[in-house]
């Protein structure tokens, strides 16, 4: 009884190793097939919160914009724009530039872009120190800052893009930073 049990299990265990090999051979099939643009990006969010409970406090989020060149040939020119939408009073803060054109004596590896938008809730930012991503690597806006009072009702939503001189559409990022309180 207990063998033939046993005999059951290592029959149930041949069959799903068996699946297993079979999915992957189709995962790699697809992934081999799958024609990545020769200029492909990828763009996501990572923040951390600070959520106070005193209503003279204020709440904080300390995040970063990564790019990724996932293609095979290298992206030029990259712009980023971080994008907020909310009812609410806020502030963004970060590394960057404050104004085009203006002289930071290469302080800052950032510069902040003046657009026909709306300058209070979006930001236009360009690299000052790079001009290209070379496949597999990486550009990071990092540590910027959003402020916002602990005592207000907020709904808040960030959303990203980068666009870049083969590719004037703009990609979305794959995350975006959203707010109910």
């Amino acid at each position: 009884m207990i063998n033939t049990f046993i005999e059951e299990i290592r029959k149930t265990l041949s069959q799903i190793k068996k699946t297993q090999k079979e999915k992957i051979q189709i995962l790699d099939s697809v992934l081999s097939n799958y024609n990545f643009s020769s200029n492909s990006c990828i763009a996501y969010f990572t923040e951390s919160i600070s959520l106070s409970s005193e209503p003279s406090d204020e709440n904080v989020v300390i995040g970063n914009f990564q790019v990724i060149n996932i293609g095979h040939t290298s992206i030029h020119q990259p712009i980023l724009l971080i994008k907020i939408k909310s009812d609410s009073n806020f502030n963004f803060s970060g590394k960057y530039a404050p104004i085009e054109g203006q002289d930071t004596q290469g302080i800052y590896e950032w510069e902040r872009i003046k657009t026909k938008g709306d300058m209070e809730k979006e930001y236009w930012l360009r690299p000052l120190k790079v001009n290209k991503i070379a496949p597999g690597e990486k550009l990071v806006y990092s540590s910027f800052q959003l402020k916002f009072p602990a005592c207000d009702n907020l709904v808040l939503s960030m959303d990203g893009f980068v666009y870049y001189e083969e590719n004037h559409e703009g990609v979305r990022s794959l995350n975006s930073i959203n707010f109910t309180i």
